[in-house]
Protein backbone atom coordinates (compact mmCIF):
# COMPACT_ATOMS: atom_id res chain seq x y z
CA UNK A 1 0.00 0.00 0.00
CA UNK A 2 0.98 3.55 -1.02
CA UNK A 3 2.50 5.64 2.00
CA UNK A 4 -0.32 7.11 3.38
CA UNK A 5 2.13 10.07 4.64
CA UNK A 6 2.47 10.82 1.43
CA UNK A 7 -0.71 9.73 -0.49
CA UNK A 8 -2.51 13.33 -0.06
CA UNK A 9 0.53 15.20 0.52
CA UNK A 10 -1.01 17.51 -2.82
CA UNK A 11 -3.94 17.75 -0.93
CA UNK A 12 -2.26 18.55 2.52
CA UNK A 13 0.05 21.14 1.37
CA UNK A 14 -2.73 23.07 -0.48
CA UNK A 15 -5.15 22.86 2.63
CA UNK A 16 -2.27 24.37 4.64
CA UNK A 17 -1.89 27.28 2.20
CA UNK A 18 -5.70 27.67 2.34
CA UNK A 19 -5.72 27.99 5.91
CA UNK A 20 -2.69 29.78 6.32
CA UNK A 21 -4.57 32.58 3.92
CA UNK A 22 -6.90 32.99 6.56
CA UNK A 23 -5.34 33.13 9.78
CA UNK A 24 -4.49 36.50 11.88
CA UNK A 25 -1.79 38.20 10.75
CA UNK A 26 -0.24 37.51 14.14
CA UNK A 27 -1.11 33.57 14.45
CA UNK A 28 0.55 31.05 12.99
CA UNK A 29 -0.51 27.09 11.91
CA UNK A 30 1.79 25.11 13.54
CA UNK A 31 2.14 22.30 11.05
CA UNK A 32 4.06 19.99 12.82
CA UNK A 33 1.44 19.84 15.21
CA UNK A 34 -1.30 18.96 12.67
CA UNK A 35 0.67 16.44 11.05
CA UNK A 36 1.82 14.64 14.04
CA UNK A 37 -2.41 14.99 15.44
CA UNK A 38 -3.50 13.66 12.43
CA UNK A 39 -1.23 10.32 12.27
CA UNK A 40 -2.74 9.82 15.82
CA UNK A 41 -6.22 10.10 14.45
CA UNK A 42 -5.47 7.83 11.85
CA UNK A 43 -4.00 4.92 14.13
CA UNK A 44 -7.12 5.40 16.58
CA UNK A 45 -9.63 5.50 13.56
CA UNK A 46 -7.49 2.41 11.49
CA UNK A 47 -10.26 -0.24 12.77
CA UNK A 48 -12.74 1.87 10.39
CA UNK A 49 -10.59 1.11 6.99
CA UNK A 50 -11.87 -1.65 4.69
CA UNK A 51 -10.53 -0.89 1.79
CA UNK A 52 -7.91 1.60 0.01
CA UNK A 53 -10.64 4.76 -0.52
CA UNK A 54 -11.69 4.41 2.81
CA UNK A 55 -7.80 5.15 3.78
CA UNK A 56 -7.80 7.71 1.74
CA UNK A 57 -11.11 9.34 3.21
CA UNK A 58 -9.43 8.63 6.39
CA UNK A 59 -6.20 10.58 5.99
CA UNK A 60 -8.31 13.50 4.64
CA UNK A 61 -10.94 13.51 7.28
CA UNK A 62 -8.45 13.32 9.67
CA UNK A 63 -6.17 16.26 8.75
CA UNK A 64 -9.18 18.13 8.53
CA UNK A 65 -9.90 17.39 12.18
CA UNK A 66 -6.84 17.86 13.18
CA UNK A 67 -6.36 20.99 11.92
CA UNK A 68 -9.59 22.48 13.36
CA UNK A 69 -8.60 20.83 16.68
CA UNK A 70 -5.77 22.68 16.62
CA UNK A 71 -6.60 26.08 15.13
CA UNK A 72 -9.28 25.77 18.31
CA UNK A 73 -6.41 26.38 20.63
CA UNK A 74 -5.80 29.53 19.50
CA UNK A 75 -9.03 31.07 18.12
CA UNK A 76 -12.98 30.75 18.79
CA UNK A 77 -15.01 27.97 17.41
CA UNK A 78 -16.66 29.95 14.98
CA UNK A 79 -13.74 31.57 13.44
CA UNK A 80 -11.90 28.13 13.43
CA UNK A 81 -15.35 27.07 11.20
CA UNK A 82 -14.96 30.05 8.78
CA UNK A 83 -11.35 28.95 7.86
CA UNK A 84 -12.05 25.32 8.05
CA UNK A 85 -14.56 26.18 5.14
CA UNK A 86 -12.66 28.45 3.09
CA UNK A 87 -9.99 25.71 3.22
CA UNK A 88 -11.62 22.72 2.56
CA UNK A 89 -14.55 24.56 0.12
CA UNK A 90 -14.08 28.09 -0.94
CA UNK A 91 -10.25 28.22 -2.10
CA UNK A 92 -11.47 24.70 -4.55
CA UNK A 93 -13.89 27.25 -6.42
CA UNK A 94 -11.91 26.34 -9.90
CA UNK A 95 -14.00 22.81 -9.69
CA UNK A 96 -16.84 25.00 -10.36
CA UNK A 97 -14.97 26.36 -13.42
CA UNK A 98 -14.21 22.76 -14.69
CA UNK A 99 -17.41 21.21 -14.22
CA UNK A 100 -19.23 24.07 -16.12
CA UNK A 101 -16.90 23.85 -18.45
CA UNK A 102 -17.33 20.01 -19.09
CA UNK A 103 -21.58 20.47 -18.97
CA UNK A 104 -20.93 23.66 -21.21
CA UNK A 105 -19.28 20.93 -23.51
CA UNK A 106 -21.27 18.40 -23.88
CA UNK A 107 -24.05 16.86 -26.34
CA UNK A 108 -25.93 15.75 -23.55
CA UNK A 109 -25.23 17.26 -20.07
CA UNK A 110 -27.68 14.78 -18.03
CA UNK A 111 -26.43 12.09 -19.22
CA UNK A 112 -22.48 13.37 -18.77
CA UNK A 113 -23.57 14.25 -15.17
CA UNK A 114 -25.11 10.88 -14.25
CA UNK A 115 -21.89 9.11 -15.57
CA UNK A 116 -19.87 11.05 -13.82
CA UNK A 117 -21.92 10.56 -10.61
CA UNK A 118 -21.64 7.04 -11.07
CA UNK A 119 -18.11 6.63 -11.45
CA UNK A 120 -17.38 8.76 -8.45
CA UNK A 121 -19.94 6.31 -6.11
CA UNK A 122 -17.93 3.56 -7.32
CA UNK A 123 -14.44 5.10 -6.54
CA UNK A 124 -15.80 5.87 -3.10
CA UNK A 125 -15.72 2.33 -1.52
CA UNK A 126 -17.11 -0.21 0.54
CA UNK A 127 -17.42 2.18 3.33
CA UNK A 128 -20.16 4.74 1.60
CA UNK A 129 -23.44 3.00 0.57
CA UNK A 130 -25.52 4.46 -2.46
CA UNK A 131 -28.79 3.57 -3.33
CA UNK A 132 -30.18 4.60 -7.08
CA UNK A 133 -34.11 5.38 -6.23
CA UNK A 134 -34.87 6.32 -10.09
CA UNK A 135 -32.40 5.81 -12.99
CA UNK A 136 -33.61 6.33 -16.48
CA UNK A 137 -33.42 8.98 -18.80
CA UNK A 138 -36.15 11.24 -17.11
CA UNK A 139 -34.21 11.47 -13.34
CA UNK A 140 -31.23 9.94 -11.45
CA UNK A 141 -32.38 9.98 -7.78
CA UNK A 142 -29.35 8.89 -5.60
CA UNK A 143 -29.26 8.63 -1.92
CA UNK A 144 -25.99 7.80 0.63
CA UNK A 145 -27.41 5.66 3.06
CA UNK A 146 -24.01 5.57 4.77
CA UNK A 147 -21.01 7.99 4.78
CA UNK A 148 -17.72 7.27 5.92
CA UNK A 149 -16.99 11.09 6.37
CA UNK A 150 -19.77 11.46 8.65
CA UNK A 151 -18.93 8.47 10.83
CA UNK A 152 -15.40 9.83 11.68
CA UNK A 153 -16.33 12.97 12.40
CA UNK A 154 -19.01 12.12 15.21
CA UNK A 155 -16.53 9.04 16.75
CA UNK A 156 -13.78 12.15 16.87
CA UNK A 157 -16.31 14.83 18.44
CA UNK A 158 -16.29 17.13 15.45
CA UNK A 159 -19.86 16.99 14.32
CA UNK A 160 -19.39 20.84 13.77
CA UNK A 161 -17.44 20.10 10.07
CA UNK A 162 -20.36 17.86 8.86
CA UNK A 163 -21.94 20.30 7.06
CA UNK A 164 -18.91 21.88 5.73
CA UNK A 165 -17.69 18.51 4.30
CA UNK A 166 -21.21 18.43 2.76
CA UNK A 167 -20.37 21.82 1.35
CA UNK A 168 -17.65 20.77 -0.62
CA UNK A 169 -20.11 19.60 -3.17
CA UNK A 170 -21.51 22.82 -3.91
CA UNK A 171 -18.46 23.85 -5.75
CA UNK A 172 -20.09 21.00 -8.53
CA UNK A 173 -23.33 21.65 -7.84
CA UNK A 174 -22.94 25.52 -8.71
CA UNK A 175 -22.43 24.82 -11.90
CA UNK A 176 -25.24 23.67 -13.21
CA UNK A 177 -27.29 25.85 -15.20
CA UNK A 178 -30.74 24.22 -15.26
CA UNK A 179 -31.86 26.58 -17.82
CA UNK A 180 -28.58 26.02 -20.53
CA UNK A 181 -27.93 22.04 -19.32
CA UNK A 182 -31.50 20.73 -19.54
CA UNK A 183 -31.30 19.00 -16.18
CA UNK A 184 -32.46 20.22 -12.30
CA UNK A 185 -30.45 19.47 -9.00
CA UNK A 186 -32.26 18.98 -5.93
CA UNK A 187 -29.99 18.34 -2.97
CA UNK A 188 -32.99 18.04 -0.13
CA UNK A 189 -31.16 17.27 3.08
CA UNK A 190 -27.78 15.07 3.87
CA UNK A 191 -26.73 13.09 6.38
CA UNK A 192 -24.20 15.93 7.80
CA UNK A 193 -27.26 18.65 8.19
CA UNK A 194 -29.38 16.61 10.32
CA UNK A 195 -30.66 14.14 7.82
CA UNK A 196 -30.61 10.54 7.62
CA UNK A 197 -29.48 10.25 4.27
CA UNK A 198 -28.23 12.47 1.44
CA UNK A 199 -30.60 12.80 -1.18
CA UNK A 200 -28.75 13.61 -4.72
CA UNK A 201 -31.59 14.09 -7.24
CA UNK A 202 -30.86 14.88 -11.01
CA UNK A 203 -34.17 15.48 -13.11
CA UNK A 204 -34.40 16.40 -16.33
CA UNK A 205 -36.40 19.14 -17.38
CA UNK A 206 -39.16 18.63 -20.21
CA UNK A 207 -38.92 20.86 -23.37
CA UNK A 208 -35.54 21.68 -23.10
Amino acid sequence: MENENTKFGSFQDFFFQAVEEKMPVDTALNKERVVAKTQELIEANRVLVQDQPSAEHLLLTCTVIACFFELRKILATERCLLIIKYAFVDSLSFITRETRALLDASEDPFREIVAISKQKEKAYGETFEFYRKQDDGHAYLLEVKKCFYCNVLKSNGSQELMPIFCDFDTNWMNAIDPKKHGFRFDRPGTIGTGGNICKFYFTKIDGI
